[in-house]
């Protein structure tokens, strides 16, 4: 039997213009508009991005201009949100290519061949992004809740996390780029060469991160509430808590997808499902750094602040009309029925006495 790294340069062609996976019996493959969902990815991405964007924004502004510090963390989280964009651009690329949701008898060989190929970029810079930003939440919680010169137990479990997500992390990026040889056969099979299923490295993969959100979130919650602090502050933990509860949600979505995937042949139409995964895991993870810094931007800033007070005045002025507009309503509409129950009252009346001296 003829392999793929045997055809010649025709039928290499027919091969890649063939459907990636056979269809089911009774499907016929559609290649010109396959049922997709790609409007998922084009909701999605522009709300997160535009959160993720501000936040990053804003605590940027009062670390840099308002407190004039500057960190190593601060650094980090800059790089983090440039190679997180490169993975939305990724996941862009396959829904202007393939479509999101597609499944792979849809596809030719060709397309799937490039979806893999933008994708395999896209998991490199999914384990970095990832990476990068658990290095920045753990170095910021080290700076603000053990100062120098402690080295509490805190501290210690801060510095093993970290460590651990570093190495777990460069070791399956590394893995990640070595499931063949040559590294182009990944995605391209007509080159000759030798593969290794990836798909349980894969599984191992969301099972860390599952695990290190779920550590990153408990970790620091005995120290913040034993802190004696105003309800004001506690509300914005407890936000940023529930941002971290999203991180946790996403990664556990993204591992349930991930074992369907291992077994499943239509690996367009899981990949899919994993990638939404991933955008929504790293936006909450960039968010959990992000928010503990975005309320000092809005008090410490005049323009900020004027902004918050007329969006403010605003919405309950908005709020006083709407309630007098009901309550104007409510009383016409009250007088409208009493005129009329005395109109039809009066009416009534009337019948009753043509009729009596009818009678």
């Amino acid at each position: 039997m003829t392999t793929p790294t045997q055809l010649t340069p025709d039928q290499r062609n027919d091969f890649l213009n063939s459907p990636s996976l056979p269809p089911p019996p009774g499907v016929e493959p559609n290649f010109e508009n396959p049922p997709n969902s790609n409007n998922v990815a084009q909701s999605l991405i522009p709300i997160l991005l535009t959160l993720v964007t501000l936040a990053l924004l804003l605590r940027s502004y009062a670390r840099f201009f308002i407190l004039k510090m500057i960190a190593v963390d601060d650094i980090l989280i800059i790089i983090g949100y440039g190679t997180y964009i490169v993975y939305l651009y990724d996941v862009y690329h396959v829904v202007n290519s393939v479509g999101l949701f597609v499944h792979q008898w849809n596809a030719t060989v060709r397309q799937v061949s490039d979806a893999q190929h933008i994708l395999q970029f896209g998991a490199t810079f999914y384990i970095i992004t990832l990476a990068i930003v658990k290095v920045s939440i753990l170095l910021q919680w080290i700076r603000i809740f053990a100062p120098k010169g402690t080295r509490g137990v805190f501290y210690w479990c801060c510095q093993i996390l970290l460590w651990i997500n570093l190495l777990v992390d460069l070791s399956a990026d590394v893995a990640t780029n070595l499931l063949c040889v040559p590294f182009e056969r990944i995605w391209d099979k007509t080159v000759p060469g030798v593969c290794y299923n990836g798909r349980p490295l894969n599984l191992a993969i969301g099972i860390f991160n599952f695990i290190s959100d779920v550590l990153l979130l408990l970790l620091p919650q005995k120290v913040i509430w034993s802190l004696h602090m105003s309800w004001k502050r506690r509300i914005g933990i407890a936000i940023t808590f529930a941002t971290g509860l999203v991180a946790i949600v996403a990664a556990g979505f993204r591992l349930g997808v991930t074992v369907g995937y291992v077994h499943a042949p239509d690996w367009l139409y899981q990949v899919s499902g994993l990638s939404i995964g991933c955008i929504t895991e790293m936006s909450a993870i960039i968010l959990v750094y992000c928010l503990p810094g975005v309320p000092r931007a809005f008090s410490e800033t005049s323009m900020l602040r004027k902004m918050t007070t007329s969006l403010r005045t605003w919405v309950q002025s908005r709020t006083r009309t709407r309630d007098t507009d009901t309550h104007a309503h409510l009383i016409e509409s009250c007088g409208q029925a009493e005129r009329l129950d005395t109109h039809e009252s009066g009416g009534v009346y009337k019948d009753h006495l043509m009729h009596s001296d009818s009678v």
